[in-house]
């Protein structure tokens, strides 16, 4: 579903580049070489005007401090590398090098559920007890963040910078395992089973961005972008645990988990703010 959304936001891009390049004025020649004093104008525009942009962009999701933590044996933590999807947009103010920015983005990063329920075995002090991880969903965090940009233009490229705020939605995962005591000759087999359920959180998150732009002809742009995220989310869930007599006993959970991402991305966009 993601990839159809970031296809039809290039198609979009593409299709309004191309109506434009169609609205030539009559009597306009293709054949005409246009005159040296207005080449001359249009680089000058291109190497001094800041420009403004609407673009999308997909890329690498990396956690990092201890949202990438793969030890202990409390819920959280444990995220694994992941995709990111943004839409983002910057309007400078009378045509200066400061404007705004908004981003929409869309963060997915498994859980590590194998290395979770092995540190869970490392510390069972039954020796007999053996752990199995049974699955577990995928941290999923959307973000809607504005701030202040700055853009450098130097010919074909632009050097962006930005600071922004906003509002993170996340998802946290449900985690199950499993643990079971062999039979023996004295004793029957003994099942247990965990499964934290998932819920859902809100937190204030910030976001530190660099980036350059490469203009490309009929106002499109590639760009290259490096982001620094981070928001520290509260959650509440709770835990379903069955032991080996069928008996469920459910225990709350509550705590705050850091989300922190280095988002690496690449995307094409629509420039404007300059002829």
């Amino acid at each position: 579903m993601r990839a159809k959304s970031l296809f039809f936001f290039v198609f979009l891009i593409c299709l309004i580049d191309f109506s434009q390049a169609q609205d030539v004025p009559e009597g306009y020649s293709y054949r005409r070489n246009p005159r040296p004093e207005r080449r001359q104008r249009q680089k000058e525009e291109i190497a001094s005007t800041p420009r403004g942009y609407i673009a999308v962009n997909s890329g690498f999701g990396a956690p990092v401090g201890n949202f990438a933590v793969n030890f202990g044996t409390s819920y959280g933590n444990y995220a694994l590398p992941g995709q990111i999807q943004s839409l983002t947009a910057f309007v400078p103010v009378n045509h200066t090098n400061v404007g705004v920015a908004v981003m929409i983005g869309v963060h997915d990063n498994a859980y590590d559920v194998n290395s979770f329920v092995n540190n869970i075995q490392l510390t069972e002090a039954n020796a007999n007890k053996i752990y199995l991880a049974d699955g577990s969903s995928d941290y999923q965090e959307t973000s809607i963040l504005a701030g202040v940009f700055y853009t450098i233009p130097v010919k074909r490229f632009s050097f962006d910078f930005r600071l922004m705020g906003g509002l993170l939605v996340c998802r946290l995962p449900e985690v199950q395992y499993e643990a079971y005591i062999p039979q023996t000759a004295t004793a029957a087999e003994q099942d247990f089973l965990w499964n934290s359920q998932p819920s859902s959180s809100q937190a204030f998150a910030i976001d530190l961005s660099a980036g350059v732009r490469y203009s490309l002809r009929r106002r499109l742009c590639l760009m290259g972008n490096i982001d620094f995220m981070h928001a520290n989310v509260h959650y509440a869930s709770y835990q379903q645990y069955v032991d080996p007599n069928g008996n469920l006993i459910i225990s709350p959970m509550t705590g705050n988990t850091p989300i922190s991402l280095v988002n690496i991305s690449v995307g094409l966009g629509f420039e404007f703010g300059r002829e």
